[in-house]
């Protein structure tokens, strides 16, 4: 079953995607603008972890678990590119 009818969220790099279109395909600026309309619409969440991470320790955590996975993700997007696109050097 499509995860739109069960309501469960796609993979990651299927969720930066449109529809039909995979990683590779995608420029730069679109996957640029999905993470910026993502950010937009989770900063708020964030900055109420991060006050909360002061002083819970389970908030710490998870919000530090949030943003290893996101950086790893960032990764994966950058290994798509150079695999498939010449990439300048720096």
């Amino acid at each position: 079953m499509p995860a739109e009818q069960t309501g469960q969220e796609t993979p990651n790099v299927q969720r930066c995607a449109r529809p039909g279109i995979w990683l590779n395909q995608i420029p730069i600026q679109l996957f640029a603008n999905d993470i910026a309309d993502i950010l937009e619409r989770v900063t708020p969440v964030f900055e109420i972890m991060r006050m909360a991470a002061k002083t819970e320790r389970e908030i710490a955590e998870l919000l530090s678990n949030i943003l290893d996975e996101r950086l790893q993700n960032l990764g994966v997007f950058v290994q798509h590119l150079s695999a498939h696109n010449d990439l300048r050097e720096g």
